[in-house]
């Protein structure tokens, strides 16, 4: 996708809100053309926040998440773009529907119609998410969701493949291995 010029800027701003002509201005030089920037900053801007950056942006919503569905959310980006919400809540033993619903309020991410997949709604909002976790965090998130993911007694390959990837992460090379040995 290309990026917006000036005057598509504008017109996605006045698609999305009313807004006086200095807030347009202003959020048609922070988005940069890019229509997820242009939406989150309108949308900011909408709900009475000034007008942020893309990641200022993410990092208000993900305030506005209890603990609880906030790390859910971080397993969940540590699953990949596209994780399964119900082993991500079972992870940090959240609801997982509860976490889910906040989550989606907030679009960070939407049901995919087939199983308990969810996805990110794009995937710098992910980056973003993961960038706020910390290090030490990260490792704890990603040991709690490989154990989860172990938990599902699913032995498929691409399940293998996301909890080798998640003992890795949580510096568990060995259960890693374990994890993608049968499969030859």
């Amino acid at each position: 996708l290309d990026r917006l010029d000036t005057d598509e800027v504008i017109e996605m701003i006045r698609a999305l809100a009313v807004l006086s002509e200095d807030t347009v201005s202003t959020i048609v030089s922070l988005a940069s053309g890019l229509p997820l920037a242009v939406e989150e900053v309108a949308n900011s801007e909408a709900t009475g926040s000034p007008p942020l950056r893309f990641n200022d942006s993410v990092q208000a919503r993900l305030n506005r998440l209890s603990q609880t569905a906030r790390s859910a959310l971080s397993g969940a980006a540590l699953m990949g773009e596209r994780s399964r919400w119900t082993v991500a809540a079972d992870a940090v033993g959240a609801d997982a529907d509860d976490a889910f619903r906040a989550a989606s309020s907030l679009d960070f991410v939407t049901a995919v119609p087939d199983g308990d997949d969810s996805r990110f709604r794009h995937a710098l909002t992910r980056e973003c998410v993961l960038a706020q976790i910390n290090p030490t965090e990260r490792v704890r998130l990603a040991r709690a969701a490989a154990e989860a993911l172990d938990r599902t007694q699913d032995r498929s390959v691409g399940t293998a493949l996301l909890a080798s990837e998640l003992w890795e992460k949580a510096r568990e090379p060995g259960k890693a291995a374990s994890r993608i040995a049968p499969l030859g």
